[in-house]
């Protein structure tokens, strides 16, 4: 029997179960003889920071190095300091470690190209809508996903010879008060664009919220889109055009990735880039 610990964290994080249901059928194909550990926690949850740290000792519980794997959710800890310390943790277990969509030097990694899927998004709304003013609401500072969405933003600015406005950036987390924060904040400064690009699809939401709330109709005003295509996406009125990613193969993979490590302990760390799909919704459509 193989012992697995899983280290995730968010309150609010869509993907974790649908990382599970990939983790369970690739377990059922291959008949695998697999226990999952999951260590989660609502660290980012509170404002209290003394009680966010309380939440973040569950990840120091686990002697990692009596587990065969471990699998690395840290996406959503804004906390550097932290995730470098799991980090350290899991490499110094010597077992196979797989990062899931952030990526990490000299691990594995499960996840999707954050940045092409951006450049899409955006392009999308400059070639097919004429936009030219395009605010970027993105999550946590220093994250990987929102970096590489935020890169794909700026340079599909620049292929368009769009110039890069500093003052059309917002960045705070990924929950719906970032969206309503952040259209509060553009609406203070007369910097309301023709469309809202936004780091996941609760930012969006909040934005769409907030923007009705201050008597404006979007898509009629201006447009919005989201990622990573959860519930809320299609639930939102209106509905959010957003990226889709394949979140119960991420799961699939994740353990196909630890098996083979396993199996080939001297192999490489390798790096598995699944594909994504733009979604086109009401949002965008006028």
């Amino acid at each position: 029997m193989k012992k697995i610990a899983f280290i995730t964290n968010g309150q609010a994080r869509y993907l974790t179960h649908e990382w599970l249901h990939g983790y369970r059928r690739y377990i059922s194909d291959h008949h695998s003889d697999i226990d999952l550990y999951i260590f989660h926690c609502f660290g980012n949850f509170s404002q209290d920071q003394s009680y966010n740290i309380g939440e973040y000792n569950i990840f120091r519980l686990p002697r990692l190095s009596d587990f065969d794997g471990i699998l690395l959710d840290l996406a959503l800890i804004s906390d550097h300091e932290l995730k470098e310390e799991i980090i350290i943790r899991a490499r110094r277990a010597s077992v196979p470690v797989i990062s899931l969509l952030d990526k990490i030097p000299d691990l594995y990694f499960s996840g999707i190209d954050d940045y092409h899927a951006t450049c899409s998004l955006v392009e999308h709304l400059i070639a097919e809508h004429g936009c030219t003013k395009l605010n970027y609401v993105g999550g946590i500072i220093g994250n990987y996903e929102n970096q590489q969405r935020f890169l794909a933003y700026r340079d599909t600015l620049s292929k368009h010879g769009i110039p890069f406005d500093p003052n059309r950036i917002y960045e705070h987390n990924y929950e719906v008060e970032t969206g309503l924060r952040a259209f509060a904040a553009f609406q203070d400064k007369e910097l309301l664009p023709d469309a809202f690009v936004c780091a996941n699809d609760n930012i969006a939401a909040g934005v769409c919220l907030a923007a009705q709330e201050a008597g404006f109709s979007v898509p009629d005003n201006f447009l919005v889109t989201g990622f990573d295509n959860v519930s809320i996406s299609q639930a939102a009125s209106p509905s959010i055009t957003t990226i889709n990613q394949p979140k119960y193969q991420l799961g699939y993979m994740a353990c196909e990735l630890l098996i083979e490590k396993l199996h080939t302990p001297g192999v490489k760390p390798r790096q598995v880039l699944l594909n994504t799909e733009l979604i086109i919704r009401e949002s965008t459509q006028k």
